[in-house]
């Protein structure tokens, strides 16, 4: 009998753990990451981890653990409201396409609850999507239609590795509740064609503001409404805060050829005498450029929204004429920016293996990893180093002790003496090459939009450490003018290497990961207990926002296709080398001192902007043809400036045929799109006596260790945009 109870028993200690198991995996359910499995890689995604039994887990903290591009564990957390709500949704940045997420709940230092999830392309109750690739194009699309997005995509034939992926949301209510969860958006397109979508949004609605504050801090907004302007666009409904006017009605028009003219379609929009007319949402008091109208009635207004883009069309894009229209895709296309035409293939060398990055924050990235003092010692040297050892220790001891010496015993001193003596040279010479100081270099890019008085500033700082260490890293602006303000929201992270290189976030071989505990990423409150290598660095980002003050004082007004007016500096310290940019041509200005004005015009030296920037020259063939030439764009340049003013104007200067790059991770640096009629770009940098001391906006690294400052040097760059407004000619 004893030992029957004895079985009995042990059977059911070993049946515990499962069973216990199986209760932990009950509390997490399942996560869907990203826009319906869409996201990228390197930038911030929304997770919403479901929970299948609430009941108990009040007072819990929720944490999502994910790699970063180093394969280096990094931990986001957030607390469970009470009661415990089904789903919580996190913000994490994966870095790496293919990374696994572990999914734990807290309570005191008691793991609650724990489960593991991969990323695959088999769906299962433990996988979710693998990212895409940093150089592909997220659209996010919200509506059950279908806007014809696909079928543009389709007309594009993009070159393989760079395709546009569409990701349909079915509600609004879907959306982020942070600004920075559209950080992987190229585009978010609004229909208006069914209700449905926006049930339980009203205008006060926080998914809508967050969606137009990144709009105004640098994002592509495209809303479509028509037949439903009254319960969508009315002031007090769910998107009228997205207008760039005031809604009036919807009006019924029996013609739309300025929508015709605006495709550049040869194809007529069917407008069948008696059949259904086009139903448009008409604004009044709008502002931006009314790119396509009917008398009274604008139908595609595009507004320059602070640092972003925001695209209105008056009409829906799944029905009445435009949905039967055999040129839709091209319409949607031209709405979006896409070219109607097959995009240009980039012949790829094999040098882009060499540099081991695709995109110009790569580049930038590896620019910022050439610290003052740190040299690499050559391989030549290592070899020559290591052939010089091994001769000593073998035949070279063998013949100063049979030959020289006599004293075969006294290897027993010689043998350890030359291992010691070459183990503190080696010592020697890399504390000589890399140092025992902590390196900061850093380099920041702040925009002032003076027509609203905001601000937004972008650091990306490489933090270099002679020794392994945890430490807490933060950013904070410093040097401020004394009008400018910030809203207190700082969003900081790790940046990624795109491409397949080593420590790349798409790697042909992923490296061992040295450090099993997770670093604390708060996107608000910056990194804790980041761990970084003995004389090896990481890389690291931040954004931060807030209202300028007064800082250039600009009075343009377009003559022609140039502006004319004058522009005064409302700063307390120089702006050097400004240039002026404003539609295709560009000024190059000078200095300009505290309270000085620069006087625009047609008599002042300008030149065109593409030129400018990719250095193309008119030159004559042997048979005195002439033809532009360009200077290549130099992908090995680690000149800072050189790399940002390609950031900062991208598609202004060709875009990925003149750099042979993309510039899709860090996409929100190009301005190009603001050089519209209306909108004029002027680039400074701060005087070099003032660079230390002033930094408006460039955000000051700070590093602790053990809970004690780490004393570092800083090697930054900045650069000062400010959007200018440029009146119409008419308004004179």
């Amino acid at each position: 009998m004893s030992r029957q109870i004895l079985l009995t028993v042990l059977a059911a200690m070993l049946a515990a753990p499962p069973l216990a198991a199986s209760a932990e995996r009950g509390s997490i359910s399942r996560v869907d990451v990203g826009f319906s499995g869409r996201y990228k890689a390197g930038l911030w995604t929304p997770v919403r981890v479901h929970f299948g039994s609430p009941q108990g887990l009040e007072g819990a903290v929720l944490s999502v653990i994910v790699p970063d591009s180093d394969g280096v564990p990094s931990r986001v957390s957030a607390p469970l409201p009470s009661p415990a709500p089904p789903s919580l949704l996190v913000y994490a940045r994966f870095g790496r396409v293919r990374a696994d997420m572990t999914v734990r709940l807290e309570r005191a230092d008691e793991v609650l609850a724990e489960r593991k999830f991969a990323a695959s392309e088999t769906v299962r109750e433990d996988t979710f999507p693998p990212a895409l690739l940093s150089e592909e194009r997220l659209v996010i699309a919200v509506g059950r239609a279908s806007l014809g997005i696909e079928d543009a995509v389709a007309r594009m034939r993009e070159p393989d590795g760079r395709r546009t992926t569409v990701a349909r949301l079915e509600e609004a209510g879907q959306l982020p509740d942070r600004w920075y969860g559209y950080e992987g958006a190229a585009v978010v397109v609004l229909s208006g064609a069914g209700l449905e979508a926006y049930a339980g949004l009203d205008a006060g609605d926080g998914r809508i503001e967050e969606l137009a504050k990144w709009v105004r801090r640098g994002g592509r907004l495209v809303v479509a409404v028509g037949e439903h302007g009254d319960a969508l666009l009315a002031e007090g409904k769910p998107l009228a805060a997205l207008l760039p006017g005031r809604f009036v009605k919807t009006v019924p028009l029996s013609q739309a050829r300025s929508l015709e003219v605006f495709a550049d379609s040869t194809v007529a929009m069917p407008m069948r005498a008696g059949g259904p007319p086009l139903r448009a949402a008409q604004l009044a008091d709008v502002e931006g450029l009314v790119l396509a109208g009917e008398g009274n009635v604008p139908l595609v207004v595009r507004r320059a929204w602070q640092f972003g883009q925001a695209t209105f069309v008056a009409s829906d894009l799944d029905r009445g004429p435009v949905g039967e229209w055999a040129a839709r895709e091209q319409f949607v296309a031209r709405l979006l920016d896409w070219p109607v035409k097959p995009a240009e293939t980039v012949d790829e060398d094999k040098a882009i293996l060499h540099f081991g990055y695709t995109d110009l924050a790569g580049q930038l990235r590896s620019a910022l990893d050439q610290f003052e003092g740190v040299r690499q010692i050559p391989f030549a040297v290592v070899i020559g180093v290591i052939a010089v050892y091994l001769l000593l220790i073998g035949p070279g001891d063998y013949f100063f002790l049979r030959k020289l010496a006599r004293r075969m015993e006294l290897t027993w001193v010689t043998f350890p003496a030359t291992v010691v003596l070459f183990c503190a040279g080696a010592c020697y010479l890399a504390v000589a090459a890399k140092g025992n100081a902590t390196l900061v270099n850093q380099a920041s890019v702040i925009d002032v939009d003076t027509l609203s008085g905001n601000l937004r500033g972008a650091t990306w700082a490489n933090v270099f450490s002679p020794r392994m260490q945890r430490c807490d890293v933060g950013f904070a602006p410093r040097g401020l003018p004394a009008s400018a303000t910030l809203d207190g929201e700082l969003v900081a992270g790790w940046l990624g290497m795109p491409g397949r290189a080593l420590g790349g976030m798409n790697p042909a071989t992923p490296p061992l990961p040295v450090w099993p505990e997770p670093y604390d990423l708060q996107p608000a409150a910056g990194i804790s207990q980041l761990p970084i290598q003995t004389w090896s660095s990481k890389s690291l980002t931040a954004r931060w926002f807030g209202r300028a003050g007064a800082t250039l004082e600009g009075k343009l007004e377009e003559q022609g296709p140039i502006p004319a007016g004058s522009v005064t500096n409302r700063l307390d310290f120089t702006l050097e080398d400004c240039l002026l940019a404003y539609g295709n041509w560009v000024y190059e200005l000078g200095d300009l001192e505290p309270g000085r004005s620069i006087r625009i015009g047609p008599t002042l030296p300008r030149r065109e902007l593409t030129s400018f920037l990719t250095g193309r020259k008119l030159i004559f063939d042997e048979k005195d043809q002439d033809r532009h030439r360009a200077t290549p764009y130099d992908r090995e340049s680690v000149d800072v400036s050189y790399i940002l003013r390609a950031m900062m104007f991208f598609n202004a200067a060709g875009g990925r045929t003149y750099t042979r790059l993309d510039h899709c991770y860090q996409g929100f640096a190009d301005l190009s799109d603001l050089l519209q009629p209306d909108r004029a770009v002027l680039v400074a940098r701060p005087a070099a006596a003032d660079a230390q001391t002033v930094c408006a906006g460039a955000a000051e690294v700070r590093i602790t260790a053990g809970g004690a400052p780490l004393a570092h040097r800083v090697k930054h760059t900045t650069v000062y945009r400010f959007v200018l407004p440029v009146l119409p000619e008419s308004s004179r």
